[in-house]
């Protein structure tokens, strides 16, 4: 039989389901995988599915795998930032007319014919959840911490309701949000599934780049496995990224099968990855910091001989060895204190007053590119995508 040959571009699928690299990872609830987690959640009739986990670590891809394609219907957290309502998104992504005007007709009673009556349509709760009920149908809120404050409380108290009356629904939102409006509902209380989402681990990140080059022919050392998995931030979408550009480079040599990857390749494709990762005006942008109404910043000397601010030193620091997806404020403080050449040290406290303003300046001047979120004396990385740019990117030494 003959040897089945794989393209590059269906092994290793960044922004779709990664068919052939697709894998399942064991979850630390009773030797359960995710995939039977998420089957037995939605198995429970009036619960509804809780999905956390960090950025890009596959969340989405989990409901895809385990929920069958005609049956998902998604939508985002970002579709309700205008406050469109709720029930006219659900009905609408499953293909529901919002409102329209229908006629109806007798069969001829007498000589004068057929009696026809015209009535007005509209889309209403009831009407969608019917809908997804008598087609099996399951909602996927997808970036759910997208949607303004307001609007998930209100999401929530309609979600209660809709899913006593067997509406299947999945919420998807980031794990360090305790006070997400889902988990602080009380009257979902008892009525949430909840699947948590661990980072992933090397292994797991490995067997993806490993099944993926032995499917192409291409050979690759346990070694370089391990350095491509250390720098995808435990994100399988990045990993999917780098091991496609790693597979676009060794093809200008020649066939895929029998290539040889060596360090320099890996390097290279890092830094063909960030080409397709537009951070560079919000590295700026942060850099930058807040406006400082004419006042100098205090600068530091850094051991490469360079004059910095404390804002440019903290996306600097994020971004040194070891790759990391959160630094609580005393890692954050080791970091600066290892790239400044002086006899001072940088007080978490001052440490603290920047991250606040870091964290206002993204809130109300770049809303939609959420890369950090600086909560609870701990600066998370919200996207992966980020952090690899800040590392391998041009403006990277």
């Amino acid at each position: 039989m003959p040897q089945m040959t794989y393209r590059l571009e269906d092994v290793f699928t960044p922004a779709s389901f990664p068919s052939f690299t697709y894998v399942s990872r064991e979850s630390d609830w009773e030797d359960m995988t995710y995939e039977e987690r998420l089957e037995a959640a939605l198995s429970i009739k009036g619960f509804l599915t809780y999905i956390v986990g960090n950025s890009k670590i596959g969340k989405t891809v989990l409901c895809k795998k385990v929920i069958p394609e005609e049956a998902l219907i998604s939508v985002s957290g970002a579709d309700f930032s205008d406050g469109n309502d709720f029930w006219t998104i659900a009905g609408q992504q499953a293909g529901m007319s919002v409102e329209g005007s229908s006629i109806s007709a007798s069969a001829p009673s007498d000589l004068a014919g057929q009696t026809t009556q015209a009535f007005r349509y509209k889309l209403t709760k009831d009407k969608v959840i019917d809908h997804y009920r008598k087609n099996h149908l399951t909602l996927l809120i997808d970036d759910f911490h997208y949607a303004p404050v307001q609007v998930r409380e209100a999401i929530a108290r309609q979600l209660k309701d809709a899913i006593g009356k067997e509406f299947s629904a999945i919420v998807i939102s980031l794990p360090h949000r305790a006070d997400d409006a889902i988990r602080s509902n009380p009257d979902l209380s008892g009525r949430m599934a909840t699947i948590a989402l661990s980072p992933w681990n090397l292994s797991d990140l490995m067997e993806i780049a490993e099944s993926g080059f032995r499917k192409l022919g291409i050979k690759a050392s346990d070694e370089l496995l391990n350095y491509i998995s250390r720098e995808s931030l435990a994100s399988p979408q990045l990993i999917q990224y780098i091991c496609l550009n790693i597979g676009l480079l060794l093809k200008k040599d020649g066939p895929l099968k029998g290539a040889v990857l060596t360090r320099e390749i890996v390097e290279k494709a890092f830094r063909r990855t960030t080409a397709n990762f537009q951070y560079r005006e919000v590295a700026n942008f942060l850099r930058k910091g807040p406006y400082s109404r004419g006042q100098q910043r205090r600068k530091y000397k850094t051991a490469a001989g360079t004059s910095r601010d404390l804002y440019e030193l903290i996306i600097e620091a994020i971004a040194i060895d070891p790759p990391v997806t959160s630094l609580t404020v005393e890692e954050l403080q080791k970091r600066l204190q290892s790239l400044i050449d002086e006899e001072i040290r940088i007080q978490l406290k001052t440490i603290r007053t920047h991250l606040d303003h870091l964290q206002q300046l993204i809130q109300k001047e770049i809303p939609l590119f959420r890369v950090l979120d600086w909560k609870d004396d701990c600066l998370y990385f919200l996207d992966p995508s980020f952090l690899f740019y800040l590392r391998w990117g041009p403006d990277h030494d």
